[in-house]
Order: structure tokens, then sequence, then C-alpha cells
């Protein structure tokens, strides 16, 4: 996993977590909504459970990450896109950590 941080920004769109009045900077718009992730570590989660081929669950649990996803982001249908957001996400996080780190 790569170390990237936690970037916010003071304009946004509607669809991802707020702090402060500021907007996370890893958000993309996605098949008509935002895929935002928080850091590198949830990014990775995301990307590993999109590619995932068998995604086991325990039924009758809502306590894990994955049970949160909303139903467009888990959808098989929607997966190259969801892959081609995270990507985005990704080059988006490497630009913030090259400004932060100028």
């Amino acid at each position: 996993m790569t170390e990237l941080p936690l970037c916010w920004w003071p304009e946004g769109s509607q669809g991802a977590p707020t702090y402060g009045g500021l907007q996370l900077w890893l958000q993309v718009p996605c098949k008509g909504r935002v895929l935002w992730a928080c850091d590198a570590e949830h990014l990775d989660f995301l990307e590993r459970y999109v590619r995932a081929s068998v995604r086991e669950r325990v039924p009758n649990r809502n306590a894990s990450l994955a049970s949160r996803l909303p139903a467009w982001v888990k959808s098989a249908k929607n997966r190259e896109a969801v892959l081609a957001g995270c990507a985005a996400l990704r080059r988006r996080a490497r630009h913030c950590r090259s400004a932060a780190l100028a």
C-alpha cells in the first residue's frame, strides 16, 4: 500500500463526506454519482472489492465496510466504470501528495 495523505478542499460535489465545511479531495464523478475514498487504505479496499469475482458475505451482518457500500458500486455492470474511477482517484491522490511535499 502506498502512503497517501488525506486531502480536503473547500469546493466539491454532494455525495462525499465533509469536515469543517471542506470536501474530500479524493472524489470523482462515476455513473452519475460520486465515487470517493478517504485515503489510500480505503481506495485499496474499494479496488480489491470491486475486482473480486467472488464476494463472500456473512448473512444478517451490517457491520462490515463492504456491507455499507452503495449498490451501484457493488454492481457487476458498473465494475469497469468504478475501477476507472478508482484509477482517477489514485492519480488525484498522487497529485495531492506531490503538492503536499512541494
